[in-house]
Formats: C-alpha cells, structure tokens, sequence
C-alpha cells in the first residue's frame, strides 16, 4: 500500500529539517508513483542524487512527477480537471517549491486513497 502523508507535516518536516525532509519526500514520492504506474525509466536514488547535485534539475523533476501524478489519478479513475504541473513548475522557479510539494502531497493523497479504498 502506498502511504498517504499529511500536507501540513510535510510542509513543516521540510521547514524545520531545512528542505532535508524534502529530499526523503522526493525519493519516496518517486518511488511510490513509479511502482504504481509500473514505470522504470530510472531509478529513485538517481532521481534524488540529480535533484540533490543539479538543481535545475530539481525544476524538471517536479514538472515531471507533478504530471506522473496526473497519470496516478487517471489509472485511480479520479476525475482531474487540470494538469497542474505547469503550476508546480512556475512555483518552484519564483522559489516557492514548498507549496509545489504541497499541491502534489495533496494529489498524492487523493490517488492513494483510491488505491487503499479498493485494497480493503
């Protein structure tokens, strides 16, 4: 089962490990939506080294997942509206990744208790 996350304690894990937690969020975040798609274009560690040493690449990361997380909600057949990957992407360039990683938790959540509800 994947785990759902409160939005608020990711938030305040990151504040106060300054963006530590950040870096365990994305691994797991990648590793759980890969296993969910069944995708395995690269590894999670690698990810997260590409994301710890190249920065800008951080940018592409989370335009990338941001749209996994689309993906996630239409194999849960979630009704999504809109792609907010765009959206993540421009907050994380005004430097407000924080509230990116929020939005997408938030994503998260909703495509895992779909999965959990259909596990019982």
């Amino acid at each position: 089962m994947y785990q759902q996350r409160n939005v608020a304690t990711v938030i305040i894990f990151s504040i106060i490990t300054c963006g530590i937690y950040s870096f365990y969020w994305i691994y797991v975040t990648t590793r759980d939506l890969n296993n969910y798609l069944e995708i395995s274009d690269m590894e999670p560690a690698i990810e997260l080294l590409l994301c710890f040493l190249c920065f800008p690449y951080m940018y592409y990361w989370i335009y990338k997942y941001a749209q996994r997380i689309t993906d996630a909600h239409i194999k849960a057949q979630i009704a999504t509206t809109s792609d907010e990957a765009i959206v993540c992407l421009i907050l994380a360039i005004f430097g407000l990744s924080i509230i990116s990683i929020a939005i997408m938790q938030n994503n998260l959540n909703k495509a895992w208790a779909v999965e959990q509800s259909e596990g019982i």
